[in-house]
């Protein structure tokens, strides 16, 4: 089963940067819960699951997070990684099969998290 219902690609080509190709993907949206991903983004095993469940809290009514102290949630992210395996490090600009792993790749991957783990 595909809990994510209909997936819709629309091309922006007014220009302007990310925020207005943003504002833009978000007011062709029709469904209940936007997600915004890079084109080079690969989301995890059962991210549609993960999404729901983060912004509604496993079912959970305002009544019961209030006594948890819980705000509910708007908005989710998924962890950051580089994709390190052979394929994902070649580099395509080249005819060879090179493949070149960069110096503190690693420590990208963590301040990245670093700065957007729960609060």
């Amino acid at each position: 089963n595909q809990y994510w219902g209909r997936l819709a690609i629309f091309s922006f080509v007014s220009g302007g940067g990310r925020g207005p190709c943003l504002n833009f993907g978000a007011s062709v949206a029709t469904g209940r819960i936007l997600t915004f991903c890079h084109s080079d983004t690969t989301l995890p095993h059962g991210w549609d699951k993960r999404i729901m469940n983060t912004l509604e809290h496993e079912g959970m009514n305002d009544d019961e997070l209030s006594t948890l102290r819980i705000a509910r949630a708007n908005s989710c992210a998924f962890s950051f990684g580089i994709d390190t395996s052979r394929e994902g490090l070649s580099m395509p600009f080249e005819s060879s099969t090179k493949t070149y792993y960069p110096p503190g790749i690693r420590a990208v991957e963590t301040t990245a998290n670093l700065r957007t783990r729960d609060r």
